[in-house]
């Protein structure tokens, strides 16, 4: 798992980020064999991430050691979200689109209101499958991720710019953008 990380880190980084990620960058890279392990599900992956770093982060340095990774590395062309649409799944009845062509999107609201359903279409559009899902052992995702009050599934579709600035839909790729996921909701 640590050249996966490596990967996404060296990719991560080409892009020019500020101190504070590198700096969680490292710490996530010199703790990797005890974050891999855990999931995203009730914040498992975060809490241990979020422990290490009030721990290390003022004496963390900003100058990331990821190891030499043999061979290439993967240049994915995906370099901003732009947009998520939702539409029966989970807590969605309706069609819900949402900007997130932002540095920082962020998203509030009382218990009940679509946050879980959110993350959960956001990760489904980027791995093809959601962990809680899989965790709770339903005989096939689409029944976990219809909505109940329709009783219909939609695929969400999520569209990023990519390197050459075009909209594109996302296919979703596992192995290319687990690490995207640290937690998904609180």
């Amino acid at each position: 798992m640590l050249p996966e990380f490596d990967r996404f880190a060296t990719t991560l980084l080409s892009s020019g980020v500020s101190d504070d990620i590198k700096r969680i960058c490292t710490i996530v890279h010199n703790h990797i064999s005890d974050i891999a392990p855990l999931g995203t599900a009730h914040g498992q992956r975060s809490k241990k991430i979020i422990e290490f770093a009030q721990k290390e982060y003022n004496a963390t340095s900003s100058a990331v050691a990821t190891r030499k990774i043999a061979g290439p590395v993967a240049k994915f062309s995906l370099k901003r979200m732009e947009r998520l649409e939702v539409e029966s799944f989970r807590g969605f009845t309706e069609r819900e689109p949402f900007d997130l062509d932002a540095p920082i999107v962020l998203l509030y609201g009382p218990n009940g209101t679509g946050k879980s359903s959110f993350f959960e279409a956001l990760e489904f559009a980027l791995l093809g499958s959601v962990e809680e899902a899989e965790a709770r052992r339903f005989s096939t995702v689409t029944d976990y991720l219809k909505n109940a009050r329709t009783q219909r599934y939609v695929r969400p579709v999520l569209r990023a710019r990519n390197d050459k600035g075009d909209s594109v839909q996302v296919t979703a790729d596992n192995s290319a953008y687990r690490f995207c996921f640290v937690r998904r909701t609180g």
